[in-house]
């Protein structure tokens, strides 16, 4: 079954609302209108029957006319004057009333019978002139035409009642007509606005109640949202700014599953989605900057063993320089003691190459350590540069976290604009509640006007007024359910009020989030400039443990010349003052060397130190960390 979305149903609402108010309106206006047609035609059959029956009064009063003027005459005619403007006056009233009945629409039937009272009206009046006239000139003959007048008047009687039976024939059917499309009128109004009224209730009772489930839903699903999923990701980031790794959150994934899929399941669903992102660029970021963590700590105990190695070999280079010097001294010696003895030339002469092979092997083992140094410097050097690069990664994934985040934020906006949204269109809803309270109170006061116009036609307004007090009772029960919609209006805006709220919550802890992942990319900057750092006291240690393996290499060539000198003069012993000489210019030379590579090995202790002090440094940032490496953030379906 398709569901429709929210707008729609607004606007399905608003549409029908619009519809109920037009069609109520024109009923009653309908309605209205056929009081005021029934009223109308009352009020034109009274009229035509008042001046039927002025008419026939002016007929009864000609009789009396001509009476008093035949009387006026046996008299003397002292009242003739009076008399005649009585007459005259009494039947141009009587004839102007036939005349105005004649001109209004009549019914066929009726039309018919006025008509036959003409002639005989005519009769009539020109019979009473001539009486009269007759009666002032010649009493006797106007007594005589006495007989001719009464039975014109009898004539004329006969056909004024006709007419008046026709006329109030007529009025009763216009008065049963209009009773009973009155009657029609009231059963239809009455049916419709009770349909309407009971559709209309039924309609916003049944959208109050989608809209405020739906509410109430986004409420629930937010809540669950803050519990399952930004409550535990905000504590993750906390640990994660505190520098605990082996934190390891649960959060569920969260889901708008209720039906219908409207505009707010969408957008929050896309939320979720964000939520999710964020999830997996906060593991991403963990992950990273554990396996920075782990190798900067690896890279630490390495540099500590290389500096380890660097001061035994710098121990051993300083001792290999002390032996050199006193090997040095001692060819001097045994140079100065030569011409004293050939036995202790030939003793010295074996010391001395005894000397110069010691010698010889130091410098070589002392090379081998050098050499050995320089590529744990190496390894170290490589290792702080994955260092540096995986800190790098942590940055850039910590950084995809706080953009996730931020895109979090966006979402939470988004949902607010469609809450606010709904919000603004149930103030529009409530205003179109007003508008029915306001057409069902023009309603009532229509209602009124009609039961005072109908008071005001007396027993002809009877049935409108019975028709009048309905259509009030309608527009009074049209306002109690406006008001109860309304009252449900603002049960749904309270629900949507604390959606809002909730929403709002739920921003805040993001904003939160945002900044606790912004402090950790802090830490990961000062990470890597410490790594750099420590990168660029390598290089001047290698630098300086280069130098000083070109120096013992240079050593070790004077070791060696040193070595064949005194195999020469082994065999040649007729050669030993040229030797002894010779002896003595190695032995300055290596004095020399000596010299030069003990200031090198004071260098290379002193870089040594600095490189162990940095090796502290890094497993002391290190153990800020708690790492697990079975680590990994678990995202419940």
């Amino acid at each position: 079954m398709r569901h429709f979305s929210i707008k729609q149903q607004l606007a399905v609402l608003i549409v029908f609302a619009f519809v109920v108010s037009f069609l109520i309106g024109t009923f009653q206006i309908r309605s209205v209108q056929h009081v005021s047609e029934g009223l109308e035609g009352a009020i034109k059959s009274s009229k035509i029957l008042r001046n039927h029956l002025e008419a026939d009064m002016m007929h009864d009063a000609l009789r009396a006319d001509v009476i008093a003027a035949l009387y006026d005459a046996s008299q003397g005619g002292k009242d003739k004057k009076e008399i005649l403007e009585g007459l005259a006056d009494h039947s141009d009233h009587f004839q102007s009333m036939i005349k105005e009945n004649d001109s209004m629409p009549l019914t066929p039937l009726t039309r018919k019978a006025l008509d036959n009272v003409k002639p005989a009206l005519d009769s009539y009046v020109s019979s009473a002139g001539k009486i009269t006239n007759l009666a002032y000139s010649d009493y006797e003959k106007g007594k005589g035409e006495l007989p001719k007048f009464l039975e014109a008047f009898e004539v004329l009687e006969g056909k004024m009642a006709d007419l008046s039976n026709t006329i109030q024939g007529d009025a009763a059917k216009e008065k049963a007509i209009a009773s009973e499309s009155s009657q029609t009128n009231l059963k239809v109004s009455l049916f419709a606005v009770f349909a309407m009224g009971a559709f209309a209730i039924v309609s916003l009772w049944v959208l109050g109640s989608r809209i405020n489930k739906r509410a109430e839903d986004v409420k629930d699903a937010a809540k669950e949202l803050e519990n399952s999923v930004i409550g535990p990701l905000t504590e993750a980031l906390h640990n994660l700014a505190a520098g605990n790794l082996a934190y390891r959150p649960h959060i569920e994934a969260v889901r708008m599953s209720q039906a219908p899929r409207d505009e707010i399941a969408s957008a929050f669903d896309s939320m979720a989605d964000r939520t999710e992102e964020m999830v997996g660029a906060y593991d991403a970021a963990r992950t990273g900057l554990s396996n920075t963590v782990s190798k900067m700590s690896s890279g630490a105990e390495k540099l500590a063993l290389a500096s380890e190695s660097m001061k035994n070999a710098v121990d051993m280079t300083m001792q290999t320089s002390t032996e050199i010097a006193r090997g040095s001294e001692s060819l001097a010696e045994a140079t100065t003691s030569t011409a004293q003895s050939l036995e202790q030339l030939h003793k010295s002469i074996e010391t001395a190459a005894n000397g110069s092979m010691k010698q010889l092997d130091t410098v070589e083992e002392s090379l081998e350590s050098l050499t050995s140094a320089n590529q744990a410097l190496d390894m170290v050097n490589q290792t702080s540069g994955h260092m540096a690069d995986n800190a790098k990664q942590g940055s850039a994934a910590v950084a995809k976290t706080v953009g996730a985040m931020e895109s979090i934020s966006k979402q939470a906006d988004q949902s607010l604009t469609v809450v606010q949204d709904l919000k603004e269109k149930s103030h529009k809803i409530g205003s179109i509640v007003k508008a029915i309270e306001d057409v069902a109170a023009q309603t009532n006061l229509l209602s009124l006007n009609a039961s005072i116009e109908a008071a005001r036609a007396g027993e002809h307004g009877r049935g409108f007024a019975v028709v009048a007090d309905e259509v009030r009772k309608l527009s009074q029960e049209a306002s109690d359910a406006a008001k109860e919609i309304g009252l449900l209006i603002n049960d749904v805006t309270s629900s949507v009020n604390e959606v809002v709220h909730c929403v709002e919550e739920m921003r805040s802890e993001v904003v939160t989030g945002v900044g606790l992942t912004k402090e950790t990319g802090s830490i990961l900057s000062v990470i890597v400039e410490s790594i750099n750092g420590t990168v660029d006291q390598i290089l001047v240690v290698s630098s300086e443990a280069e130098a000083t393996s070109k120096k013992m290499v240079a050593l070790q060539q004077v070791a060696t010349n040193g070595n064949k000198i005194a195999q020469e003069m082994r065999g040649i012993a007729g050669t030993v003052s040229h030797s002894a000489n010779s002896s003595a210019a190695i032995s300055e030379e290596s004095s020399a060397c000596a010299e030069e590579l003990r200031a090198s090995t004071t260098h290379l202790a002193a870089a040594a130190e600095d490189l162990e002090a940095i090796s502290a440094e890094l497993r002391e940032a290190a153990t800020k960390f708690v790492i697990d490496e079975k680590n990994h953030l678990k995202l419940a379906a």
